[in-house]
């Protein structure tokens, strides 16, 4: 007799079949340029790799194929799309237990992609080198424009103090001796600032920030100190925190001896040209006035 590896107890049976994945997209995406969006495909009943093809080079002439498998179990994916790029160096994963790999990009575009434009997002269980060949879902990515920062205040903390642990307090009048900051209001500029980023850092990014005199007296040119000219390097300034909740970047000042008691000074933080934020001949800057004051003796 034949075992077919079947057993029926009855003269009615079922046959049941193996569920098929859901591949999806919770609902569509936006995030402005100069900011890291997040694209996130629910993975359920699916072990193996899915494509997310970002873009569709018939309509934006851009396109980028990715692989990503959802090895952390998660039942998602979480992508992160970092505006200021284009290709590989553009996505990442929000959980690195997950994988992703790129698989290829449209040639010749420069970062960054034209805002105030809506990408199309595919996902699927096959691809060839470029596209998605068996779709499951379809959503879309809006990448707004910018919004640019929009103010700049000094502050301080004490001297020695922890920022992460102590109170920082807005004002045009610092200390001498005591933390000088600057704090930048701004919405999309997170994708470019990040914290712990130094003076060497944000020049490579074409980020600078200066300090001139506003009174050098008469028959003088006031005298400025930047990132741009070499007067800061390294840790002389400092990204303390960035906050995109609530649209403000901190950063210290840690070398400012140059600077005299009683004396007001312009503190400006500017995107240079070159800047991956602008284009053409376009500038961005924002800037405030403070002094320098003798500190009280304590007693």
């Amino acid at each position: 007799e034949l075992s077919t590896g079947v057993t029926a107890e009855s003269d009615e049976f079922s046959v049941e079949e193996t569920p098929e994945g859901d591949i999806t997209f919770p609902d569509t995406f936006n995030e402005n340029l100069g900011n890291t969006g997040e694209i996130v495909v629910n993975i359920d009943n699916y072990d193996g790799a899915v494509y997310v093809q970002f873009g569709d080079e018939d309509t934006t002439n851009y396109q980028t194929l990715l692989e990503v498998e959802d090895t952390s179990d998660s039942g998602n994916v979480t992508i992160e799309y970092d505006t200021t790029e284009v290709g590989a160096s553009a996505f990442s994963l929000a959980d690195s237990d997950d994988s992703l790999e790129h698989l290829s990009s449209t040639d010749g575009i420069d970062a960054p992609l034209e805002p105030d434009e809506s990408y199309s997002l595919t996902a699927g269980i096959a691809a060839n080198d470029t596209t998605v060949t068996d779709k499951t879902d379809g959503s879309s990515f809006y990448l707004g424009d910018r919004n640019g920062m929009s103010d700049l205040a000094s502050a301080t903390a004490p001297a020695g103090d922890d920022l992460d642990d102590t109170v920082v307090t807005a004002t045009d009048e610092i200390a001498n001796g005591d933390q000088l900051l600057g704090l930048i209001e701004a919405e999309d500029v997170f994708a470019l600032l990040s914290e712990d980023d130094d003076a060497d850092s944000l020049d490579s990014n074409d980020v600078n920030i200066s300090v001139t005199e506003v009174d050098p007296g008469a028959n003088a040119e006031p005298e400025t100190w930047s990132i741009g000219e070499g007067d800061f390097t390294g840790d002389d300034i400092e990204i303390v925190e960035t906050d995109e909740e609530n649209g403000t970047v901190l950063f210290s000042l840690n070398s400012y001896d140059f600077l005299e008691n009683d004396e007001a000074y312009e503190l400006n933080v500017s995107l240079e040209e070159g800047n991956v934020l602008l284009s053409g001949d376009e500038d961005e800057s924002v800037s405030t006035e403070f002094s320098l004051a003798q500190p009280e003796l304590e007693l």
